[in-house]
């Protein structure tokens, strides 16, 4: 009876140092919790193929974790979750002479929680090995679960440092906001994929996969707009191995176009020119006839432009002018505000070149240049600079030559021209030229 007691005991001892990996069902020999100090321990398997040691690492936040393996034998090393029903990565590490050891390293990015180290014997004998195992924390700020039902809330200036992990593939942001459009920044220090959708995620606004590295990650900056709530998914697909990335955002703003400026370039056109800047996709300018009237639409001009020339104008009216440029994103069109709106009436010139010369006794010739504008000139005259000016004749616009006569001889005269034009049947004039004189025979 006691021999029975014994082999029951013995039984019973043996079943409490079995542990059940998947569904391979085989019995392996329980070690203590692997230190994460990233010094070797040493250790060997049992004889015999599929021989198993296993060890408990425990990782506290999400981390990344470094396992190396050194082989005096045929062994292979894998990590499990921590109830062994998911194998999550494995190594093989063979030699054929224990003097020649080989060494494999696991590295993944893990989810805080327990794993199952496991090395599993390879061949009849039994194999010697050294493992040690690193953790580096990502200092992640993140709070899980972070999933699509429990996305955390990006609040705006607020940077989020974030892990994607074997276990954990994609985090959920949500953003809320009144402003015109938002503009991301993410770095990412491996890479993974980043799409930015609506509120009821029918519609993807923005997208981009990074190419990061620990020591240089992939900086992006993402624009979206069209909502007041938005998603954010940070993803790794299978083919990546996760890793830290940093998330802010910041409301964005369209400025106001500058330096609105109008030049008058004839009776009937003005040069518009505003200072170009990238900030912009494209420019509106807008025209009225009163400072607070309907303004029209007179065109739309991409980011190069930095002038409009306004035509066809009325001789005379004055013309007001507003700017305002604006972005695209998504496919909308974001507006900044209008420019102060500037103003001025187009109108004749001045004539030019107006000379006065002797012609003969008593007489003066005064001749000025010919305006393609003007339909026809008015010549005043004066005995004295700033006295009174008597209106000698109108002549037509072809004219640019008037002979003033019957002069007091030494006596100086003072001229100025000007001309006209008939618009809606009145007559718009331009400024007086330059004052000439001159002195008669």
């Amino acid at each position: 009876m006691k021999r029975v007691k014994r082999l029951l005991a013995g039984i019973v001892s043996l079943l409490l140092a079995v542990t059940i990996i998947g569904n391979e069902n085989l019995i392996v020999t329980h070690a203590a919790t692997l230190p994460t100090s990233n010094v070797f321990i040493s250790g060997s398997t049992d004889k015999g193929y599929n021989a198993k040691v296993t060890y408990d690492l425990k990782v506290s936040q999400a981390s990344k974790m470094v396992l190396t393996c050194m082989s005096y034998g045929d062994v292979s090393m894998s990590y499990y979750s921590a109830d062994l029903s998911e194998r999550y990565d494995t190594v093989y590490a063979y030699t054929d002479s224990a003097a020649s050891p080989v060494t494999k390293v696991i590295t993944a990015y893990v989810s805080p929680g327990t794993y199952k180290v496991v090395i599993d014997n390879e061949r009849s004998a039994a194999s010697r090995y050294q493992i040690k195992a690193s953790i580096s924390s990502l200092g992640a700020n993140d709070i899980e679960p972070n999933d699509f039902d429990h996305a955390m809330t990006l609040n705006k200036g607020a940077t989020i440092t974030g892990a994607l992990t074997t276990q954990d593939r994609e985090d959920w942001y949500k953003i809320t906001t009144t402003s015109k459009f938002v503009r991301l920044s993410i770095s990412a220090y491996e890479d993974m994929d980043i799409n930015v959708y609506n509120q009821d995620l029918s519609e993807t606004l923005d997208y981009d996969y990074l190419y990061g590295k620990p020591a240089s990650p992939d900086q992006q900056i993402l624009e979206f707009c069209g909502s007041n709530v938005y998603y954010v998914k940070v993803s790794s697909g299978s083919w990546d191995d996760g890793g830290k990335y940093k998330l802010s955002w910041t409301a964005g703003t369209v400025p106001t176009v500058k330096n609105v400026k109008l030049q008058k370039l004839s009776s009937t056109e003005i040069k518009v020119t505003w200072d170009q800047n990238n900030a912009f996709d494209y420019y509106q300018v807008y025209r009225a006839t009163s400072e607070k009237g309907k303004y029209s639409l007179l065109g739309v001009y991409n980011k190069y432009y930095d002038t409009k020339y306004s035509t066809g104008l009325k001789t005379g009216t004055k013309y007001y002018y507003k700017v305002r440029g604006y972005r695209v994103i998504n496919k909308r069109r974001v507006m900044g505000a209008f420019s102060p709106v500037v103003s001025a009436t187009p109108s004749l010139k001045a004539p030019k070149n107006l000379t006065v010369a002797q012609s003969g006794k008593k007489t003066l010739s005064i001749t000025w240049s010919f305006d393609s504008e003007a339909s026809y000139y008015q010549v005043y005259r004066a005995s004295s600079l700033n006295g009174k000016y008597a209106l000698l004749g109108t002549y037509d616009k072809y004219t640019t030559y008037k002979r003033s006569t019957s002069l007091t001889s030494g006596r100086r005269y003072y001229y100025k021209v000007r001309s006209y034009k008939w618009v809606s049947g009145k007559r718009v004039f331009s400024p007086f030229s330059d004052i000439r004189s001159g002195v008669a025979k």
